[in-house]
């Protein structure tokens, strides 16, 4: 009998254990963090003041993001969007901008949406891209809503220098590609990345998008000169007149800078 109660005890003491073993890693794990962008724990702003070692910007006279000029572009039930985002400030940029996109079929709101995130830097007006979302329902007009954005403040900044060079593009039907863009992209940097984010788009004599294309080169050092190709398999609607390529980096993040 006592040894029944001394195994009981046992098993009673070791699952005492294992609740407050997995009670710690839930407390641990849901604490709140200087990088859950949220304004908790005592936070001044979103993960700054307060407990964060990130100082809080002192309400800067700040110009809005600005969305404009999205186009849809039509392939069968799925389409590519292209928009605009503009940052009039000169100091400022902004990290981690994430976005709903939503289509619209006159006032009817479609189910069909995509959610991104991407960033800008100061003074610069720039593309993004989504590439192949599937809708049932043909859209008439894509709607980007900014959900939120980080605040950064450049002091001494240096803007990446990335130059596109012998931008090349053809029709061609060899090889499985429809359409190319051949072209070298030169990091004139005074410093390295581990990415380099180029998008590219496709214009017809009005000025309409009528192919897009996104890819990345990863390890591009300062003074490098590195080739890239965008091609389409598929045909596309409409007559080539001239294409826009932009290459960008991520300077928000240290993790993509290589010293």
């Amino acid at each position: 009998m006592h040894r029944k109660i001394k195994q009981i005890l046992i098993i009673l003491f070791y699952l005492l254990m294992f609740s407050g073993f997995i009670g710690f890693l839930y407390w641990y794990f849901t604490q709140p963090t200087c990088n859950d962008q949220k304004q908790n724990q005592g936070e001044l702003g979103v993960d700054c003041g307060g407990p964060c070692a990130q100082t809080c910007q002192q309400n800067p006279d700040l110009e809005p993001l600005q969305v404009h000029d999205p186009e849809i572009i039509s392939n069968q039930n799925n389409y590519d969007v292209v928009f605009y985002l503009k940052n009039d400030n000169s100091k400022y940029g902004f990290n981690q901008i994430q976005y709903d996109l939503n289509f619209f079929s006159g006032s009817e709101q479609l189910t069909c949406f995509r959610s991104g995130q991407t960033y800008i830097l100061p003074n610069q007006d720039r593309p993004v891209v989504e590439l192949n979302i599937n809708c049932p329902k043909a859209p008439d007009q894509a709607k980007i809503t900014i959900n939120n954005q980080r605040l950064h403040e450049f002091k001494d900044y240096n803007r990446p220098s990335l130059e596109i060079l012998n931008l090349d593009y053809q029709h061609t039907q060899t090889g499985g590609s429809y359409f190319e863009i051949i072209f070298q992209v030169v990091n004139r940097s005074d410093y390295s990345f581990k990415q380099i984010d180029i998008i590219a788009v496709v214009r017809d004599q009005n000025g309409q998008a009528i192919a897009l294309n996104q890819g990345n080169i990863n390890s591009v050092y300062t003074q490098d000169k590195r080739d890239f190709r965008f091609f389409w398999a598929e045909p596309f609607d409409g007559q080539v007149k001239y294409v826009d390529v932009e290459a960008f980096s991520d300077v928000f993040s240290l993790s993509n800078l290589v010293h």
